[in-house]
């Protein structure tokens, strides 16, 4: 029956369930008095049934329907047991009624607080027990990584997930996700970012914990350069049989940024093979990113005669087999390794990437120290160690070396996992946002089916699904979305397209549909169920930014509500490191702008 039928029956259902409750009243009254004589005197003796019994009750009591000798007490005990459990039934009765007449209630179909299983409460502890089994008595911050709450309930990412975080711009993708991720990291952290608020609200308070390392060449942040990292040292440490695909890692990642209408098939290919082969060259003969920009300039034979001189004879007839052939050809394949490699032209990136005795201008304080990925990695088994990674998208933007030295960072991270027995411990986290533009990890789709068995929790945010799609195509954006665990899509998608998708993946619920026609006798009906979808797409469109919509493998769609930073209990010691931070940027960011300035000298002047 439908729910409006129901309606339109109510006044005769309640005329009809008041006749049966005094009905069944009767026949309760009448077997409490049976009961009762029979205890009483040892023979069934029930009074005359019919709606005189309980006239008889309300007027003269007990006496009124119990025989000679009948025990008053078990009367009693035999009429509140049986109308108690009458009253039980019809209770349950009716909430299972209201369950089905109540299922088009769209929140119904959504994932409920009691089938989150082992992503909330002991269930989750446990599982991470058993994830982390050398770590002793674990806190209730150690069970994962908090995403929402659903019905009150927390629900954790474990520490054998991966994620996909989907949220528009300015909705809370930075405050609910990546701030409190960072900040909950038992170990390392990697975070990348193009703007210095993440920066700010978490290295103050990471670097109570452990050592934080700043990568910031565009000057996001101010933060003062203390060190810089050779790409090439992963060419130059791989075993001899793989630093050709050590190479050519390193140059997928720069090749990786020619997009749009610069990528041409041929050249493209040509282009990163060139850049593969000088980049070995230069790591094999003891160089540094100067040489390999060197060397890809016309006329430059200098990887060649590297790649002879250390025995890479293969490699070294490949270059001279394109410097050999037709002289447009030549140039447009160099012209493309140039391309790719166009950030390291920024003297700025450069000092990032190679050491200070190459400058052009030496250090004017003490010189930056290498960084060691592999300290890097040390650092976190002795306490919380943070490395930050800043860059702005577009013109001048150091993606390039943000991505290489996040993806060494991970292929370091699975090589520890393996000599540890497949595992890290503590796990490595790390929050890539705007992933699509400054990290854009060209085999992320295919690394992310392992990542979390090996204790490496990542979690790559975008602005929509179209974005990934340009940076992976459709395959591999559907790779990464399928090999993501947990998905969260928050606020600020106009994906049309992919929402569609979304509410098709969290299915359909029944609606009532009412029709009513009028003729000059009466007025008539008819109620019918439809499917319609649980969220639609302009549901999901209009989520607001205190909430996300959460996918976790095996289980229903939910929909949750999001912890940003400022909510939470130690909101005003995170605020205040932010504020130390930002006033320090402030500050720097003045100095380099020059006394001579006219905003300084505006400020100069004030009183």
């Amino acid at each position: 029956m439908t729910p409006g039928l129901l309606r339109e029956a109510a006044a005769p259902l309640l005329l009809l369930g008041t006749i049966a409750a005094t009905a069944l009243l009767a026949v309760d009254v009448w077997a409490a008095a049976g009961a009762a004589a029979l205890t009483g005197t040892g023979h069934w003796t029930p009074p005359p049934a019919g709606p005189a019994l309980l006239f008889g009750l309300l007027r003269d009591g007990p006496d009124g329907v119990l025989a000679a000798g009948a025990s008053t007490p078990v009367f009693f005990a035999v009429l509140v047991t049986t109308v108690t459990l009458e009253v039980a039934v019809g209770i349950v009765a009716a909430v299972l009624i209201g369950n089905q007449t109540g299922s088009h209630d769209p929140q119904r179909s959504l994932l409920q607080a009691r089938e989150l299983g082992d992503l909330t409460g002991q269930a989750a502890m446990s599982r991470a027990r058993k994830l982390r089994p050398g770590t002793g008595d674990l806190g209730p911050s150690d069970q994962g990584l908090r995403l929402l709450s659903i019905q009150r309930r927390e629900v954790w990412m474990s520490w054998e997930d991966v994620a996909l975080v989907i949220m528009g711009p300015r909705s809370n993708k930075t405050s609910a996700i990546a701030v409190p991720t960072v900040l909950a990291a038992p170990g390392l952290v990697v975070a990348t970012s193009n703007k210095a608020d993440l920066w700010a609200l978490t290295s103050g308070m990471r670097a109570n914990a452990g050592p934080v390392w700043t990568f910031d060449p565009q000057r996001i942040a101010h933060v003062e350069q203390t060190w810089w990292w050779d790409p090439l040292r992963a060419i130059a440490d791989a075993d001899p049989a793989e630093r050709v695909e050590a190479a050519a890692r390193l140059a997928g990642h720069f090749v990786g940024t020619i997009g749009g209408e610069r990528r041409d098939p041929f050249f493209h290919a040509a282009g990163e093979q060139v850049l593969t082969n000088t980049l070995l060259a230069a790591a094999l003969s003891d160089g540094t990113m100067r040489d390999v920009v060197t060397w890809l300039q016309p006329g430059q034979r200098g990887a060649i005669a590297a790649l002879d001189k250390a025995g890479a004879g293969t490699e070294a007839a490949d270059l001279e087999a394109t410097l050999s052939g037709a002289d447009v050809t030549t140039k447009g394949i160099y012209q493309t390794a140039r391309t790719a490699t166009k950030a390291l032209t920024s003297e700025r990136l450069m000092r990032w990437v190679s050491p200070p005795d190459t400058w052009r201008d030496a250090p004017t304080t003490t010189a930056p120290v290498e960084l060691d990925l592999w300290d890097l990695h040390a650092a976190a088994r002795h306490g919380r160690a943070t490395i930050h990674l800043l860059s702005k998208e577009g013109a001048g933007t150091a993606a390039p070396v943000v991505t290489a030295l996040v993806d060494r960072i991970l292929e370091i991270a699975e090589l520890l996992a393996q000599a540890s027995g497949g595992r890290l411990e503590p796990p490595v986290v790390a929050v890539l946002d705007e992933a699509a533009n400054i990290c854009p990890i060209r085999a992320l789709p295919q690394l992310y089916s392992h990542y979390g068995s090996r204790g490496i929790q990542v979690l790559t945010m975008l602005q929509s699904y179209q974005q990934g799609v340009g940076v992976w195509g459709e395959q591999g954006m559907q790779a990464l979305w399928s090999a993501a665990t947990v998905k969260l899509v928050g606020a600020g998608v106009d994906d049309h397209a992919f929402l569609q998708k979304l509410s098709g993946l969290i299915g359909d619920h029944y609606v009532e549909r009412i029709s009513t026609s009028v003729d000059r006798s009466r007025t008539s009906r008819q109620y019918a169920q439809a499917r319609e979808p649980v969220m639609p797409a302009s549901a999901l469109r209009a989520i607001t930014r205190d909430h996300a919509v959460l996918l976790s493998t095996g289980r229903q769609v939910g929909l949750g509500r999001l912890h940003p930073w400022y909510r939470e209990h130690d909101h005003a010691d995170i605020g205040a490191y932010a504020d130390t931070a930002l006033a320090e940027l402030r500050r720097a960011a003045a100095r380099a702008l020059g006394p001579d300035n006219p905003v300084n000298q505006a400020e100069g002047d004030r009183p």
